[in-house]
């Protein structure tokens, strides 16, 4: 059983707003998605300062430290992938 100490380092992942997972989903609005990329990236520090500070252990600090570096691998290559789009419609 979790207690509450635990439990409360990944709290802002279970109260994720939708709207950020439609940003994250959506390929309309550009900035829309940039913010909400910038939304999850805090959550996983703030994640991560939480259980620094709460004293966990190094497999509790590693969790959101890789979920981060996940994050920011996939928004490396959606950013890559949105400017090669933009600049190949510049041509035409």
């Amino acid at each position: 059983m979790l207690d509450a100490k635990r439990s409360s380092a990944f709290a802002g992942l279970r109260r994720t707003s939708p709207s950020s997972v439609i940003g994250q989903r959506s390929t309309q609005f550009h900035s829309i998605k940039e913010w909400a990329y910038a939304g999850f990236g805090f959550i996983f520090m703030l994640a991560f300062a939480s259980r620094a500070f709460a004293k966990d252990g190094t497999v509790e600090l590693i969790a959101p430290l890789i979920m981060l570096a996940y994050l920011l691998v996939v928004y490396y290559l959606w950013k890559k992938q949105w400017l090669l789009i933009k600049s190949s419609s510049d041509k035409r």
